[in-house]
């Protein structure tokens, strides 16, 4: 087997599967075969690859499939009425890419999100005239047009797949097995359904089921009523060209709504793009990895080859901008169908905030409920007979109700704080009962909080020395204690 096609072949397998191990690789190859295996991974595909000794070699980055063909009755770009420049710059940036927070997916396959986000956002600040700051709001701004807008605040991390690719794999139904999102789905999800800014962005997870970001911590105390919701207007268009050739579309598509979104192949080559982010032009050896989908933000034209600039979002492995060439990578793919151009409707390219969405997340709740707490009853014991008067200390004693002792209730309680509570006890059996605070926030019990004694027994006096107490208690009473008094002898 010629040496190219073994590489394709082992292309075609890692495609099929998340990861694959070394020996599965070699299995699928005749013995004579396999040491081209080997040179192939470890040298023309080996910036592309991550290999573990437990799950062995994948891509480093996650690819979609081809793009789809848009349905013909889908605008397209040549039935816009756009009013181009007499000639484009040679150089041209969008200047609110200073605005956009770098992006890196990693080994998550959220590329038609992150480009979504991109793209979307590039639009709303062109089309809102206003950047939106971050983590600030503010409400009923007139922007440059006289129109009245809210500005919300972005994040900033890439929550973009979770929200952007969950909507797009919904228009239309997902397969039985996922290939990833579509550009033109994703287009769907936003005119339909609308963007929602992310900050609002559910919470996304990894393949390994490990968070993928998490919303701000500030959003929580923002209103939970009602929330801004992006939106295309109408519709979108598809880039369709001028005699095959895109530049002039794609060139009024950045500079009047500012950028361009875009699914683009990638070849096995592209691990040289890193880390200066210039993809090379792939050569007649060179194999399609897979479909990446990006947001075009400008070009250059400094060596006469037009190079477009896009915004990616493989941050940690190339910069915030990259670019392709114009006659080696987008000319001759565009005219054969593998890369695809979307653009917005005149007219309908309107970022507006409409107050109708609820907040997808939950907002403060009330305040925690104190329910009551006993730490100490004082005195803690007394007799059966009642008539104690006790002080029970905790938390929660507001609004008390109640308070019992056992299953009687105290006879008398007052003085009451959200600490201390004053109560008289009620006759009793003998024995340890448990002592209970009832509130609105409920019960407190201390059990066997208190202890209830026998009185102890009056002593036993003779009969003759009460009837002689009695005697002497009723004189006293008549003739003072002086009758009492033994006679003074002469």
């Amino acid at each position: 087997m010629e040496k190219n096609d073994v590489k394709n072949k082992v292309v075609d397998l890692l495609r099929s599967r998340r990861n694959i191990s070394l020996e599965a690789i070699l299995e699928e190859f005749e013995k004579e075969d396999r040491g081209k295996v080997t040179e192939t991974l470890e040298s023309d595909l080996k910036k592309i690859l991550v290999f573990d000794e437990k799950t062995g070699y994948r891509f480093r980055h996650r690819f979609g499939p081809r793009p789809k063909p848009v349905h013909p009755g889908k605008p397209r770009f040549s039935e816009m009425k756009v009013i181009a420049p007499a000639a484009y710059p040679d150089i041209y940036t969008n200047p609110d890419t200073s605005n956009l927070v770098p992006l890196d997916q990693d080994a998550i396959g959220d590329c038609v999100g992150c480009s979504g986000a991109n793209f979307s956002k590039l639009m709303r600040f062109r089309i809102l005239k206003i950047p939106t700051p971050a983590f600030t709001m503010q409400r009923d701004v007139v922007n440059t047009d006289g129109i009245t807008v809210d500005i919300l605040p972005d994040d900033t991390v890439s929550a973009a797949g979770v929200y952007c690719m969950a909507r797009a794999r919904e228009i239309p139904p997902p397969a039985n097995t996922d290939d990833g999102a579509q550009i033109s789905n994703a287009a769907d999800a936003i005119t339909q359904v609308g963007l929602v800014p992310e900050w609002m962005w559910p919470t996304g997870k990894t393949s390994d089921q490990e968070f993928y970001f998490a919303p701000p911590a500030a959003y929580a105390t923002l209103e939970s009523q009602q929330v801004g919701l992006y939106k295309f207007g109408g519709s979108w268009s598809v880039l369709d060209g001028v005699s095959g050739d895109p530049t002039t579309q794609i060139q009024a598509a950045v500079t009047t709504y500012g950028g361009c979104w875009m699914a683009m192949p990638v070849f096995d080559n592209y691990g040289d793009a890193s880390p200066s982010g210039d993809f090379p032009d792939p050569t007649s050896s060179s194999t399609i990895v897979g479909y990446h989908a990006i947001c075009i933000v400008g070009w250059t034209r400094a060596t006469g080859n037009r190079r477009w600039q896009f915004v990616n979002s493989w941050y940690g492995n190339t910069p915030l901008i990259n670019t392709i060439s114009d006659t080696g990578y987008m000319q001759p793919y565009f005219k054969a169908g593998d890369i695809q151009l979307i653009s917005v409707m005149p007219g309908s390219a309107v970022a507006f905030i409409a107050r109708t969405q609820p907040n997808p997340l939950p907002g403060p709740g009330p305040a925690p409920v104190q329910k009551p707490t006993i730490t100490g009853v004082s005195p803690n014991s007394g007799t059966t007979s009642g008539g104690t008067t006790v002080i029970i200390t905790g938390t929660g004693f507001a609004g008390v109700t109640a308070v019992q002792f056992g299953s009687t209730p105290a006879g008398i309680y007052s003085d009451i704080s959200s600490t201390s509570v004053s109560a008289v006890t009620p006759l009793s059996q003998a024995g340890t009962v448990n002592v209970s605070i009832v509130a609105p926030t409920g019960t407190a019990v201390d059990v066997n909080g208190y202890l209830y004694t026998t009185p102890e027994p009056t002593p036993n006096i003779g009969f003759w020395e009460a009837l002689i107490a009695d005697i002497v208690a009723f004189f006293e009473s008549i003739f003072g204690k002086k009758a009492g008094r033994k006679p003074v002898s002469s």
